[in-house]
């Protein structure tokens, strides 16, 4: 399957930035990628580009970037949405999870960013019709138990905490176990 997409990767500059870009050259098979540094100007290029994926890496910390990306799933929202960093806290990666965004390891390993954009792409085989497609991608969760969510973040913060008991929690609400997968994949 081709993994050739329309991408925009935001971020400050530097190394890691380049870095980002020399991976996701490789991973794009030659597709288009545009480079931009400040979350402003790239939001006003989606405003008139179709843009298929949206990387972002922010030196000022993944929370910049999932902040900046929530905004992009408001505008954007069949847009592929991921957040690169070289690690995040737990409050993020829920954050990140709740709003459709994705989250991939720095320095960012070339397989795993072909499967994130063939990912990206899965959507289009399995719903070719566009419209449902906006639908499904406005959707920002299944609903799910208000009091599940806090029995997870009460375990996590729990220093007995241990990884059995937050998967029976997960396991009784489809909500948070879709959303889990969504992360791990």
């Amino acid at each position: 399957m081709s993994t050739q997409r329309t991408i925009l990767l935001v971020g400050d500059a530097g190394a890691e930035r380049d870095a980002a870009l020399e991976v996701l050259k490789t991973a794009n098979g030659g597709g288009e990628i545009r480079v931009l540094s400040e979350p402003a100007a790239a939001l006003k290029l989606m405003s008139s580009e179709k843009i298929d994926c949206v990387f972002s890496y922010s030196r000022s910390g993944p929370e910049s970037s999932v902040d900046f990306l929530t905004e992009v799933w408001h505008r954007a929202p069949s847009s592929g949405r991921f957040v690169i960093a070289p690690k995040i806290d737990a409050d993020t990666q829920l954050r990140c999870a709740f709003g459709a965004h994705h989250y991939l390891t720095a320095p960012l390993n070339p397989k795993a960013v072909v499967a994130a954009l063939e990912m990206s792409r899965g959507k289009e085989a399995i719903l070719p019709n566009e419209r449902v497609q906006l639908l499904i991608a406005r959707m920002r969760s299944l609903p799910s138990k208000p009091t599940i969510y806090f029995e997870v973040m009460r375990e996590l913060d729990s220093p007995n905490g241990n990884a059995t008991k937050i998967a029976e929690l997960i396991q009784r609400d489809p909500g948070i176990s879709a959303k889990v997968i969504q992360v791990v994949n």
